[in-house]
């Protein structure tokens, strides 16, 4: 049996298996997968929350203007570059303000803080010849929610937890997030801002266990005089925040300290930590930064799209895992070319019904995005601060497609 597509739309594929996962839940053979994530004092995620920050605070009162920017910290120094509308200004006290609550304040051995960084800045508007070409394909195309350019996006999903991430990616942003919960201040007050957690899980005979867990965290000064009392009372601390029946016999945790950090010591700009703020370092990634753009930027709506379908096929029931790619064209307000890859079969029928029923029900379209999603420029900064995916507050997070989207699949197949 041949399914045939419904419309003219570009005929969606179902891509070959290639999830080691799904092989280790049929198989005695082990699996590892990992997830790193940054606390919010990493100089990288700073720079993700300022350059959101900043476009949130805009977007606020002018939601149709348009941004690209980035924000690059080293040493001393916050710099923002990028294209904004021409109303736009850079607001250093709001930028002082961030670097002061993530806890970078003055003190006689740490070099950048709240109160002494410098901040530059150096902002254009969108190049008129890159302006005038989009506008051009968008007329061509008859369509105003046209993509802003090329892209290839990509969402997963999968039914390992209640938040459709893997594992591992759950976990880490679980953990990391508590870590920087001021309500945990009396138990962890000795950690300074900086600071990255991995977590490795391994899976085998359809089982996900935590192996290991590796934490490189920054602590004050007086703390790092007995460095052995303050690994002990960390390493408990993760101990307990784990479940026991997901804990690997042979569990290990190694922690590391360090007092300097910061951009002190190492450089950060916007985007760099994208593969640990998808889910984890074993799935592809979308290869632009999402912070710092607005939501008209398709690197960044779609990817949510992406997640959403993926997730919805998931929530459905329909798969125990779905990824799923999308093409763009800059200036075609068209679906985009779509492939999926789950754990049907890649030439079964079961396969290609749900590349349908997701290319007939899920909004993939640029204008279809905007209006089914409900972007809601309110979330930025959270989505800077624990991750773009994982949120059940994020509008790319609901499963309100489930329904139809389980629908259009059995329709496919009696087609």
């Amino acid at each position: 049996m041949r399914l045939r597509s419904k419309n003219n739309s570009p005929r969606p594929r179902a891509l070959p298996q290639n999830r080691p996962l799904a092989f280790s839940q049929h198989s005695g053979v082990p699996y590892r997968n990992v997830a790193e994530v940054f606390r919010r004092g990493y100089p990288g995620k700073m720079a993700d929350y300022i350059a959101d920050s900043l476009i949130q605070e805009h977007l606020a009162g002018n939601p149709e203007d348009h941004f690209d920017i980035q924000v690059a910290l080293a040493e001393t120094s916050v710099m923002v570059t990028g294209q904004c509308p021409k109303n736009f200004h850079v607001d250093k006290e709001e930028i002082r303000g961030i670097i002061n609550r993530i806890g970078y304040r003055p003190s006689e051995r740490h070099r950048f803080n709240h109160f002494s960084c410098s901040i530059l800045d150096s902002l254009n508007q969108q190049s008129p010849e890159l302006a005038a070409a989009i506008q051009r394909r968008r007329g061509r195309s008859g369509g105003a929610n046209a993509a802003d350019d090329q892209a290839a996006v990509y969402g997963f999903a999968t039914n390992e937890t209640r938040t459709f991430m893997p594992l591992s990616a759950m976990l880490a942003h679980n953990l990391v997030e508590k870590i920087d919960d001021p309500k945990n201040r009396n138990v962890l007050g000795f950690l300074g801002p900086d600071g990255k957690l991995l977590v490795e899980v391994e899976y085998q005979d359809g089982q996900a266990k935590v192996k290991n867990l590796h934490a490189s965290l920054q602590i004050s000064g007086d703390a790092l005089q007995q460095p052995a009392i303050f690994r002990t009372n960390f390493e408990n601390w993760v101990l307990a925040e784990l479940p026991d029946d997901i804990k690997h016999p042979n569990l290990s945790i190694v922690t590391n300290f360090f007092e300097i950090g910061g951009p002190q010591v190492e450089t950060g700009m916007t985007g760099r930590q994208l593969q640990h703020d998808n889910y984890g370092s074993f799935f592809p990634a979308t290869q632009f930064g999402y912070s710092g753009k607005d939501f008209s930027k398709i690197h960044r709506s779609g990817s949510y799209a992406a997640r959403y379908a993926a997730l919805n096929a998931v929530a459905a029931n329909l798969v125990d895992w779905c990824e799923v790619f999308l093409n763009y064209e800059m200036g075609s307000s068209k679906v985009p070319s779509l492939h999926v890859n789950s754990n049907f079969a890649p030439d079964s029928d079961k396969a290609e019904a749900l590349c349908f029923a997701i290319q007939d029900v899920m909004p993939l379209s640029p204008a279809a995005i905007h209006g089914t999603l409900g972007l809601d420029y309110g979330v930025l900064k959270q989505t800077a601060l624990n991750g773009h995916f994982g949120n059940p507050e994020f509008p790319w997070e609901k499963s309100g497609r489930k329904d139809a989207l389980r629908q259009s699949f059995n329709g496919r197949l009696d087609f």
